[in-house]
């Protein structure tokens, strides 16, 4: 996927007009022809490029336990230790449901230093107005208590789902809510019929800085690799 970034007076707004899908891009001649047409015409009208590495699973025609099976070895047996605590994951519903979920992602991300990008309020509206075809929220339960929480969204055009955000409770020693989540995410994707699952990218400082923790753990999940490409200029 290819986005055209406008940069101006410190405000980066994000349009996606070039629409030129990684998991659709084999080497063929004509596909990488049209790929190094559009680097070509952005560098000429003054446009920087940046590479970051993404990952993502293919999904296609592949079952639960196709899913399972392409996991790295512990992570499988993260997922299976995880069944054995009679979970349930489902869909969130309520708003409440919603402010736990952001709850459990600002604990995920207060080690980072950072707040999430959207308040709870945000995610509601996404849900319940804005977005409701797209955006979706899922929970893992271990009883009443939330211990994993995701929020993905749907492409339907590329029938690809994208996380946007995957948060689990770190006081959890006893089993990997984690690795659970990531598990059912994938499954619940794979049941809807998409072909690929985005995990979004691993780099950082605009594709400068490699995460390697954080692609070596999606790597765990049986992704594989891609290139997002995006162009930016000062106005």
């Amino acid at each position: 996927m290819f986005k055209f970034v406008i940069e101006a007076h410190a405000i980066i707004c994000f349009a996606e007009i070039l629409m030129l899908h990684l998991f659709k891009l084999n080497c063929t001649e004509n596909k990488v022809a049209r790929c190094n047409f559009v680097t070509e015409s952005f560098t000429y009208l003054g446009y920087t490029q940046f590479t970051e590495l993404n990952t993502w699973v293919p999904l296609a025609g592949k079952s639960a336990e196709d899913i399972l099976a392409s996991f790295r070895q512990d992570k499988r047996q993260n997922v299976r230790k995880a069944m054995k605590h009679d979970l349930t994951f489902r869909g969130l519903e309520t708003q409440k449901e919603i402010e736990t979920f952001h709850a459990l992602l600002a604990q995920n991300l207060e080690k980072y230093g950072v707040q999430p990008v959207h308040t709870a309020a945000e995610l509601w509206e996404f849900k319940s107005s804005r977005l409701p075809e797209i955006a979706e929220f899922y929970g893992v339960f271990e009883g009443e208590r939330m211990v994993a929480g995701g929020m993905t969204f749907y492409f339907e055009q590329a029938n690809v789902v994208h996380t946007q955000y995957l948060s689990a409770d770190l006081s959890i020693r006893k089993y990997s809510p984690a690795a659970y989540l990531y598990y059912q995410v994938l499954c619940a994707a794979a049941a809807k019929g998409c072909k690929a699952l985005s995990f979004g990218i691993s780099t950082e400082d605009n594709g400068k800085v490699l995460n390697f923790g954080l692609v070596e753990s999606k790597e765990g999940y049986g992704s594989r690799h891609a290139l997002n490409l995006s162009f930016a200029k000062d106005f």
